[in-house]
């Protein structure tokens, strides 16, 4: 592949990502609550490493909450609690679409 068709297909992105580093939870089905760190975001979905649990394989659902995050009411005190669905895995990163 070209370098010209690479940079075609980095610049097809839907939503821009921005580098975020958040504290966080997910809740796995019968896996219990693992800690994350997010990598970036974008208007679709999240970027995150996960650190203390075996991370989710693709198209698990999972509910994912941030730290820093203000809710609809302009508080921080009741962080949202987002549905989210695993797109891609590798090793301990996984990629989250909000759904």
């Amino acid at each position: 592949m070209s370098k010209s068709a690479v940079l075609v297909q980095e610049n097809t992105r839907q939503h821009q990502r921005v580098n975020v580093g958040l504290r966080g939870v997910i809740r796995i089905p019968n896996g219990g609550i693992a800690q994350i760190n997010t990598i970036n975001m974008s208007e679709s979905g999240i970027l995150a490493k996960v650190l203390d649990k075996t991370a989710p394989k693709p198209n698990t659902a999972i509910y994912m909450q941030l730290q820093g995050i203000i809710s609809n009411e302009g508080n921080t005190a009741n962080n949202p609690i987002y549905k989210m669905q695993v797109v891609h895995q590798h090793d301990d990163t996984v990629g989250l679409a909000f759904i």
